[in-house]
């Protein structure tokens, strides 16, 4: 409970004036947000009916934040949260109150971050950022930072990430603030982590774990001695990641944290499987999965099941391991399902906000007859906003998360760069009949154009994997072929609308990868040496070469642990740069593949941008960019 709650009470019992009392309940209501949720709803509605009686727009400014709070962090209610905190922001900015303006942009900006609007939450915290300096808010500063810090690292841009990690405990550290400065420790520990700089992260986090005993804050310390664990982990050094991964549990227990709990076990699970100590393993999964379910985590289920299933197998519990597969498959594919629906929730509720706030403009426009500004603003929404946003809105919305890639190989990383607002490029992920299918697409145009043609591969991808349930690659390239033929009618000499396609489709039972391509290969490097499988001659749709059908082969490998995939479109060795305006070229493209293979795939995504930017200098992007790095546990 914040020190601020017994004063604020105190002050309840006599307080100077009915907007005092507003105001006292709003600070009830958000420090208690938190620690006690039920009495902080009780205070917020005792505000708002206060506030029925009173014509008091500040009051009700900060009693929106809090709704906005409960409604998305309680009853998942995105559309309402976005309301909320525009309808306070919209009061506040009539006060100049920039502490309450840097709580709400702050707020709008991880709803934003949560519905993949990346650029729009960019935006909205740093507007935060630029309130909290104005009037020297250091901790709301600090937050703000934090916050950036955490959005780049989830891009993999690991070196802003650090930034705004370093400087966020800068700024914690100044003002004493302890769970800020043990947050950002964790956070730049997590950096060093992707990094494999194992002895800088360990020093982190011992510092981190030593602020978090001295000041009783559990959240921290349960945070440093999962990621120490990790570290050790990584190391090779099992024993000692067994140790602080079982302290970090007992800790996330003594905080009430089931999903950090959740978390722990699996970690320990893996230890006893890996040293034959296969009941211990199954006692924490069986936990996992009498747990999850009350809190939906259905990430924490596919992994209990996943193991669980090896487990079985290596008992000789055949049966029990062909369950747990089945669950797993079932799970999971029901619960992409889920994410996809949940993802395009958000997005609309984003596009509807955006679009009710924009209404709003054009009215109080046309009400005091300002008819110029008026016709500018509302053809700048229909052309812009209505077209260009709501298509990015919408395409990040049928993208599958690229978590699917971090849950379901050992390492992993997605470069994904469009030209334009919206991308003619598209990844596309799944996992159907207990197979994981991850696929690059280029299809033709930049901009809108292209991002009609990605609608039409999603939808067409959707279809013939997850409703047909063809699970060969080259069988699901020709029936994309066969469809995108006859949607545009591209079978003509004059059309050449269609998609360069590379896809891989891994069993993970019997380590079996099948690929195809139209047109886009195969990397991988095995053993230190650099293979190319190539992709069929033909696109997808467009012009047909000849009077020949076109042939989509599927090739097939046995995958070895180490093997490191990648698939991707052509936009990066496209790009013209150097210094004198020559293309990347596939070659340099492969060698420089080659060159970081051997690296984490976080740093290689890393280098590989780093490159690309190099290379570009004050040119601007030529094409769409898609990198897909995958590595076989």
């Amino acid at each position: 409970m914040s020190e601020a709650v017994p004063t604020l009470e105190a002050r309840l019992q006599n307080p100077e004036s009915p907007h005092d009392r507003v105001d006292i309940l709003n600070q009830l209501a958000w420090e208690l947000r938190r620690s006690d949720v039920e009495q902080s709803v009780a205070y917020h509605e005792q505000a708002l009916q206060l506030l029925q009686g009173l014509d008091y727009d500040k009051g009700t400014a900060y009693a929106k934040i809090n709704s906005g709070f409960y409604n998305y962090s309680n009853y998942g209610q995105i559309g309402e949260a976005i309301t909320d905190f525009q309808g306070a922001i919209q009061i506040l900015d009539s006060y100049k109150d920039c502490g309450g303006l840097g709580t709400a942009f702050s707020f709008l900006g991880y709803l934003y971050w949560s519905g993949a609007s990346y650029d729009k939450a960019f935006e909205l915290v740093n507007e935060a950022l630029g309130h909290h300096q104005e009037v020297g808010d250091q901790e709301g500063i600090g937050w703000d930072q934090h916050t950036l810090g955490g959005f780049y690292e989830e891009l993999g841009e690991l070196e802003d990430a650090h930034l705004y990690y370093g400087q966020a405990l800068d700024t914690f550290k100044g003002i004493d603030n302890a769970f800020g400065t043990a947050t950002a420790l964790n956070g730049i520990a997590s950096l060093c982590l992707r990094k494999g700089l194992y002895e800088e992260a360990l020093g982190l986090l011992e510092e981190s774990l030593t602020i978090s005993e001295a000041n009783s804050l559990g959240d921290s310390k349960a945070g440093a001695l999962m990621q120490e664990g990790d570290v050790y982990w990584d190391r090779g050094d099992h024993s000692a990641a067994c140790s602080y991964h079982l302290k970090a549990l007992m800790q996330y227990q003594s905080n009430g944290d089931v999903l950090g709990s959740l978390t722990a076990k699996l970690k320990l699970a893996h230890f006893y499987y890996m040293v034959d100590d296969y009941q211990e393993a199954l006692r924490y999964l069986n936990q996992v999965k009498e747990e999850a379910p009350a809190i939906q985590a259905n990430n924490k289920m596919l992994e209990a099941y996943k193991l669980c299933s090896q487990v079985h197998e290596a008992l000789g519990q055949y049966k029990e391991a062909f369950e747990n597969t089945k669950f797993y498959s079932e799970l999971a594919e029901r619960t992409m399902g889920d994410q996809r629906k949940t993802q395009t929730e958000r997005i609309q509720a984003i596009a509807q906000a955006e679009r009710a706030q924009a209404d709003a403009e054009i009215e109080r426009l046309r009400n005091v007859e300002l008819k110029e500004a008026y016709t500018q603003i509302e053809k700048q929404q229909e052309s812009i906003v209505s077209s260009i946003r709501y298509a990015s809105r919408i395409q990040q919305s049928i993208l599958p998360s690229p978590s699917f890639l971090t849950e379901h190989f050992q390492d992993s990383f997605l470069l994904f760069k469009p030209r334009d607002i919206v991308s003619g490029d598209f990844y596309w992920f799944t996992m159907s009949q207990g197979r994981w299918v991850v696929a690059a697409i280029d299809c033709t145009g930049h901009g809108v154009p292209g991002a009609f043609m990605v609608v039409l591969g999603n939808t067409l991808l959707a279809d013939i994997v997850l409703e047909q349930g063809v699970i060969d690659p080259g069988q699901i390239i020709h029936a994309m072929d066969e469809r995108v033929t006859k949607t545009l009618g591209s079978g003509d000499t004059q059309a050449n609308d269609g998609m360069d396609v590379a896809m891989v489709v891994y069993d993970p039972q019997d380590r079996r990868l099948a690929f195809a391509g139209a047109k886009n290969p195969l990397y991988y490097v095995r053993d230190g040496e650099m293979n190319k499988i190539k992709g069929s001659v033909s696109a997808i749709g467009g012009q047909r070469l000849g009077s020949k059908p076109k042939k989509f082969e599927t090739h097939y490998l046995t995958a070895e642990p180490g093997d490191r995939f990648y698939i991707f479109s052509d936009g990066y060795q496209d790009q013209f740069g150097g210094g004198n305006k020559s293309k990347f070229l596939t070659k340099n493209f492969r060698n420089l593949l080659h060159q970081l293979h051997a690296l984490p795939m976080a740093e290689q995504q890393a280098q590989l941008d780093k490159t690309l930017t190099d290379w570009m200098g004050e040119e601007r992007q030529t094409d769409d960019i898609i990198v897909i790095g995958m590595q076989i546990d």
